[in-house]
């Protein structure tokens, strides 16, 4: 997880940083996400008491909306982004189906 979450990240805020004049206007409501993510996991990691789950529920939604930028973003691309945003949505999908059985 630590890792994934790394690269992730990483591969988010480079895409910002070398991206063209044109998708700087893309870029800002991603950097929002990675920011609210940033805070909320600092915060967390300060906070000195027990940790429930329910504590987390500020940042379920900035999860999802972060896949849904990187797909969107592989979306715009030629035809092998088409298909890897395809793949990564539909094994996402697979393994959240998976979970419930």
């Amino acid at each position: 997880g630590f890792w994934f979450s790394l690269t992730f990240g990483l591969g988010i805020i480079i895409n910002i940083i070398f991206c063209k004049k044109k998708c700087r206007i893309k870029a800002k409501p991603a950097l929002l996400l990675i920011i609210w993510v940033a805070i909320g996991l600092v915060g967390m990691g300060l906070y000195k008491q027990h940790i429930y789950d329910h504590y987390f529920g500020f940042l379920f939604p900035a999860i999802f909306l972060i896949f849904s930028v990187v797909l969107e973003r592989l979306w715009n691309f030629k035809i092998y982004g088409k298909i890897a945003a395809s793949f990564f949505f539909f094994l996402v999908t697979t393994l959240g189906l998976w979970e419930d059985l």
